[in-house]
């Protein structure tokens, strides 16, 4: 029993592996995401309109609400919303496991290498931190790399299962993520370099998989049309949240507010033409940085370390699919902080998970290449994973269960029928007190306190710009303060009674 046990397919291990470590972070995790809320609420919306209109209500509140529709349908079918968003990203996690290690299997069926690549996702620090959250980027992540492991097989036998499973794939992705559709379109052209096959061979394979790819993607416009909605239309809508940063790019006023900024009024009027370059150079740097952060420690040594000795990966050709998915989503992460000018790490786990797979590759080497009798190379590795799964699965951040207990203190002292002003999403949403939770912004106004009725609770998140906004005189007459989480030497939030 034992050894037909250990003889099951490594990605069935790792599945197995995956499933209880989500069902663990879903337990322990505490105060959601601010994002998770937005979910929710559109799957409120989703739901409280029904099927019908629920589609154009959902999306009319939510510019891609693929992933919140999702959740309304667990809702209709009786599950908790939050737990069913904790069960999908159970079940996402799980599905991108399976092809991380399924990725490595197509460049070798060696257990060992399994062994290490199971290991490698399972503990890799940048990716397991979102097994706490709710987050849409969990299916595009899963189904983005299901692509890419159907890709790296098409490219070897060109079969039409493998084609059509890689364009279903994104497809699928694109329900969470718009850009989904550019990898679908895009990451085949990879296919014209690889030398595997003859050239007219190549252009066959790359022109039906693109060619597959358009065909599903208009199948998909047209399905959403007949259950009455327009997705150019909502792609066009979520583009335009983008303009104001592009249109600030070619605004005279504001680059020589900008410059007038960074160099001062004298200094702007003989550096201000080298504003470009200053920004440019300073969100390049801002790019590889974040690109560090995404790939993590203590992954980017390893990686160095392979790509140093020559080690990343044992086939070009077969890489080549794994490139170009790097490639696009450098290419986009590249051209959203230029426009945009700030940028988060989880933008570009495309690219982070595209270099991990490298690390399996690695570490087989660095133990097949070990001299005999030496315990060093063992003992780094264990260092490294050890180092890895703390990483992953300890956090050294505070705890928020502040959160939690002013919550608790507002259900016992608040009263069903008072107004309250917060700028925290789960203190919005526990306390049934605010209708739109989802739209609650961490920063509060000045003119939002003095317009709360006499008698509201004021409940804050503290930061220093709330400090001195609450500590203004005309703000501050007006607050009776009632409670402050976790104490009140170092509250990090504040319960106040609008006098």
């Amino acid at each position: 029993m034992l050894g037909r046990l250990l003889r099951l397919d490594a990605r069935l291990w790792v599945v197995a592996a995956s499933l209880p470590l989500s069902a663990w972070a879903g337990f322990t995790a505490t105060v959601p995401n601010d994002d998770a809320f937005v979910y929710i609420r559109t799957a409120e919306i989703f739901l409280e309109a029904g099927f019908g209109s629920g589609l154009a209500a959902a999306f009319a509140h939510y510019d891609w609400a693929g992933y919140p529709v999702l959740l309304g349908l667990a809702g209709a079918a009786g599950l908790e919303l939050f737990a069913a968003a904790h069960g999908f990203n159970a079940l996402f996690f799980a599905l991108l496991s399976f092809a991380f290690v399924g990725i490595c299997r197509e460049f070798s069926a060696d257990r060992g290498l399994l062994a290490l690549a199971a290991l490698t996702i399972l503990l890799f620090p940048e990716i397991n931190e979102y097994r706490y959250l709710v987050l849409r980027d969990t299916g595009f992540w899963a189904f983005t790399l299901l692509g890419l492991w159907w890709l790296v097989r098409y490219s070897a036998a060109g079969s039409w299962q493998a084609c059509l499973g890689f364009c279903a794939s994104l497809l699928l992705a694109a329900l969470f993520r718009p850009e989904a559709a550019l990898y679908a379109l895009l990451a085949p052209l990879c296919l014209l370099w690889d030398r595997r096959h003859p050239r007219p061979r190549r252009m066959l394979l790359c022109g039906r998989a693109v060619a597959v790819a358009l065909g599903g993607l208009l199948l998909a416009l047209l399905a959403a049309g007949a259950l009455g909605l327009d997705l150019p239309r909502q792609a066009v809508s979520l583009a335009s949240a983008y303009a104001p940063f592009v249109q600030s790019l070619f605004d005279p006023a504001a680059g020589q507010a900008a410059a007038e900024a960074i160099f001062g009024e004298h200094g702007a009027t003989w550096s201000g033409r080298y504003l470009p370059v200053f920004l440019v150079t300073g969100l390049l740097s801002i790019l590889a940085l974040e690109l560090l952060y995404a790939v993590g420690m203590p992954f980017a040594p390893m990686l160095a370390w392979g790509w140093f000795k020559g080690w990343l990966l044992p086939d070009r050709n077969k890489a080549l699919p794994i490139v170009a998915f790097a490639a696009l989503n450098l290419l986009t992460v590249l051209i959203f902080i230029l426009i945009t000018r700030y940028l988060s790490s989880r933008y570009a786990m495309v690219f982070s998970l595209s270099l991990a797979l490298a690390v399996p590759f690695t570490a087989r080497e660095m133990l097949a290449r070990m001299a005999p009798g030496t315990r060093l190379v063992p003992w780094l590795l264990a260092l490294f994973f050890i180092f890895s799964a703390v990483d992953s699965y300890y956090t050294f951040g505070r705890s928020k269960s502040y959160v939690g207990d002013a919550v608790e203190w507002l259900d016992a002292n608040g009263g069903a029928a008072a107004q309250l002003l917060t700028n925290n999403r789960a203190v919005a949403y526990h306390s049934g007190l605010v209708a739109e939770y989802d739209r609650v912004r961490p920063r509060l106004t000045g003119q939002e306190i003095l317009a709360t009725a006499p008698g509201g609770w004021i409940v804050v998140e503290t930061s220093p710009a709330i400090e001195q906004l609450l500590a203004r005189p005309d703000i501050a007459a007006l607050l009776e303060p009632r409670a402050a989480f976790p104490d009140a030497q170092a509250p990090r939030m504040r319960v106040y009674r609008r006098r």
